[in-house]
């Protein structure tokens, strides 16, 4: 068994693919690949928040809520079962992984839409919720400052936001190396 307690995440991204993959599984491969496929959403971005939300468990449910493998709260789902473009079924079950990740995908899809293509701000608002943070884009924006379309990670001004995103990312860089085809067809 191999230990990474202490190893930095530099160090982490340039450990052979073979030990990434199994210190970073991607779990629910297949219906995360019909999910992001359908959605035409990165599949890797897609586990990377899987994996952020609740490290890839569907009986995961947070303090406020949420549930399921993309960590959605009920009334986003309601939300999103509404909404032009969804594909899942019309009752999803949050906790059923492929239904959870078919809604996730498509609020991901969604968020990345919205916030004109910007990873970081759609995962800021996957995180801290679309209306926050466009409220807060619309600010920032009255007072001259940044575009959503130029959003850096320094500029998040939520810090558990802002480590939800490096987070994310961090993960997706490594389980590109870690698993380069697990999403080739």
């Amino acid at each position: 068994m191999i230990v990474a307690i202490g190893i930095r995440s530099v160090e982490m991204e340039q450990l052979p693919a073979a030990v990434l993959a199994r210190l970073y599984p991607i779990e629910y491969q297949e219906q995360i690949r019909a999910a992001a496929d359908a959605y035409s959403v990165d599949p890797y971005l897609v586990s990377a928040v899987a994996r952020a939300e609740s490290g890839f468990r569907v009986d995961a449910e947070s303090s406020a809520g949420a549930r399921g493998v993309m960590q959605l709260m009920p009334e986003t789902a309601d939300w999103l079962v509404q909404r032009e473009g969804y594909l899942g079924p019309e009752q999803p079950d949050l906790a059923r992984a492929e239904d959870n990740i078919q809604l996730g995908t498509f609020y991901l899809s969604f968020l990345l839409e919205r916030f004109g293509g910007n990873e970081d701000t759609a995962l800021a608002a996957y995180n801290a919720g679309h209306g926050v943070v466009g409220r807060w884009i619309t600010e920032a924006q009255a007072a001259g400052e940044t575009a959503a379309s130029d959003t850096a990670m320094g500029e998040i001004p939520f810090p558990e936001t802002r480590r939800f995103v490096e987070r994310v990312q961090h993960y997706r860089e490594l389980f590109r190396k870690g698993h380069p085809d697990a999403f080739v067809d």
